[in-house]
């Protein structure tokens, strides 16, 4: 592996990249220009807050209502997704990650893994099993590094700041190798109509069924709608208690998640 020597060039492209990623300012929802670090900070937090509360409303009669009569995963695919992770899986997992991006809390790249595969392979192939069966992660796996990224548009504004875990290389190797596996059931639990993100389906399948809808309707002259829904920081707002109750109504077993 190379390094590049320190050098005033480098320390001066991180001072700059630094700044890019510095918030000078923020306007509060009263449009009023917040430039006092307090006042930042205040903001920022109470942005947050407000993001990642709890929205879950525990309302058993239409939670029950919701999970009826959903599709079922078959038994054999639950241990699959249970079995040992081999050797084969985690290496996979590993060719299928992009080199060059920025390590976790530990510093460790997917270029330092694919260098040393050989020698520390094996013996990651071990922890990753044994914290499985414990049902406990390393720590490595249960931290990381917060950084703030800007996004498109006024940057005065905190929703337009993304908020990005720098996730460590171990536990990026043992998501994949979960996601991999997931991949190849989610035809069993998914309708047919999803098509976004689902092995052996294609997107444009959606697209072309919205042009056929449209020249029906002219066709048969019917009264027909189509709306477009898009949830502001959806990804973000999914919460950890909806996942596992819709895996446990889907039929996951528990170790799954």
């Amino acid at each position: 592996m190379e390094m590049d020597v320190p050098s005033h060039f480098l320390f001066g492209l991180e001072r700059k990249n630094c700044q890019k990623r510095f918030i000078h300012s923020l306007k509060s929802d009263s449009a009023h220009v917040l430039s006092d670090h307090a006042a930042i900070h205040k903001h920022a937090v109470s942005f947050y807050n407000n993001l990642y509360k709890c929205e879950h409303q525990d309302e058993q009669v239409i939670a029950q209502s919701f999970y009826t009569g959903l599709p079922q995963i078959k038994k054999e695919s639950n241990v699959v997704l249970e079995a040992d992770i081999s050797a084969g899986e985690l290496y996979a997992a590993l060719q299928s990650m992009q080199s060059g991006k920025t390590p976790g809390l530990d510093g460790l790249p997917v270029d330092f893994y694919t260098c040393f595969w050989s020698v520390i392979g094996e013996d990651l192939l071990a922890v990753l099993n044994d914290s499985l069966a414990n049902e406990r992660l390393p720590l490595s796996c249960r931290r990381a590094v917060l950084t703030l990224l800007p996004k498109k548009g006024d940057l005065q504004l905190i929703k337009n700041w993304r908020p990005v875990s720098l996730l460590c290389t171990d536990y990026k190797l043992l998501s994949k190798v979960l996601a991999s596996r997931l991949s190849k059931v989610m035809e069993q639990t998914v309708y047919p109509d999803q098509t976004y993100c689902i092995p052996g389906r294609l997107i444009f399948d959606n697209i072309v069924l919205v042009r056929d809808l449209l020249e029906m309707s002219k066709l048969f002259d019917l009264k027909m709608g189509i709306f477009s829904i898009d949830q502001e920081k959806a990804f973000v707002r999914v919460e950890h208690q909806y996942l596992w109750e819709t895996l446990i109504a889907f039929g996951f077993y528990s170790w799954f998640y």
